[in-house]
């Protein structure tokens, strides 16, 4: 979040909205674009835990709770890189870091979850 004279607007986006946790991660057209990468789509005129609940139900995997976890931190760290590092936010560092996420914790995962998993990984 820039902070110039008061001003707190998302990093990830050039709209000069505000930046709150519930804008960064999901109504950010960058957020919008990861999460519709990944297959997830959220209801924004639910609250917040009944949009989670729907888009669980929607994405109809059983390790929703890990990809929207890692996705979110993913998203996270874009928006720190920006503001401690100056780096731009990129849709394919992101897609790349999940990507390497998904891969490492998958290796404590049983193996037949593992091959689900990877068949499901968007290219």
């Amino acid at each position: 979040c820039k902070v110039d004279n008061d001003e707190y607007s998302c990093v990830l986006c050039s709209e000069g909205t505000e930046e709150t946790t519930y804008h960064l991660l999901f109504e950010c057209k960058f957020s919008e674009d990861c999460w519709t990468h990944l297959g997830i789509q959220w209801d924004h005129q639910e609250p917040f835990f009944s949009a989670v609940s729907k888009a669980r139900q929607a994405f109809q995997q059983s390790f929703f709770m890990e990809i929207f976890t890692i996705a979110a931190w993913e998203i996270w760290k874009q928006r720190n890189g920006r503001i401690f590092r100056g780096t731009p936010p990129s849709f394919s560092n992101w897609k790349q870091a999940c990507y390497d996420q998904f891969k490492s914790h998958s290796v404590r995962w049983k193996s037949a979850f593992r091959l689900h998993f990877f068949d499901w990984l968007p290219p």
